[in-house]
C-alpha cells in the first residue's frame, strides 16, 4: 500500500473514530447493533432477491464491524478479528462498499507490518 493511500485511509478511520468515541460505543450499543445485524441477516436470507434488504443487511455489518473495530471496551486480540470478519460478510454481498474495503485492508495492513498472521 502506497504512504499516500495509508495516510488518507488512516485519516477516515481517526474520522470515524472520532465519531463513534462521540457516539459512546459501549458494549450495551454493541449487543444491540449485533441483534440487529443478525435480524437483518436473517430478513435478508428470508428473501435475497430483495435489495432493500440486502442494502440493509450489508449496512447494519458494516456498522457492527465498524463499531467493533474503534471500541475501547474490547480486547484488541479479539476485536480487530471479529470487525475483518463482518468487514468480509459485507464484501461478500456488496464488494464495492467502500468503508468495508477500507477497514479491511487497514487491519490486515496493520496485521502484515507486525510480521503477524491475517485472521481468518
Amino acid at each position: 500500500m502506497k504512504l499516500p493511500k495509508v495516510i488518507g485511509t488512516l485519516a477516515l478511520v481517526l474520522s470515524m473514530c472520532s465519531l463513534l468515541l462521540a457516539q459512546g460505543s459501549s458494549l450495551a450499543e454493541i449487543a444491540k447493533m449485533t441483534k440487529d445485524q443478525k435480524a437483518a441477516k436473517t430478513a435478508y436470507l428470508k428473501k435475497t432477491s430483495n435489495p432493500t434488504l440486502k442494502q440493509k443487511y450489508v449496512a447494519a455489518t458494516v456498522k457492527l464491524g465498524t463499531a467493533t473495530m474503534m471500541s475501547e471496551k474490547l480486547d484488541r486480540k479479539v476485536k480487530y478479528a471479529k470487525a475483518l470478519k463482518f468487514y468480509r460478510e459485507a464484501l461478500k454481498l456488496d464488494p464495492k462498499n467502500v468503508e468495508a474495503k477500507n477497514n479491511k485492508d487497514l487491519i490486515e495492513d496493520i496485521y502484515r507490518s507486525m510480521h503477524r498472521p491475517i485472521p481468518n
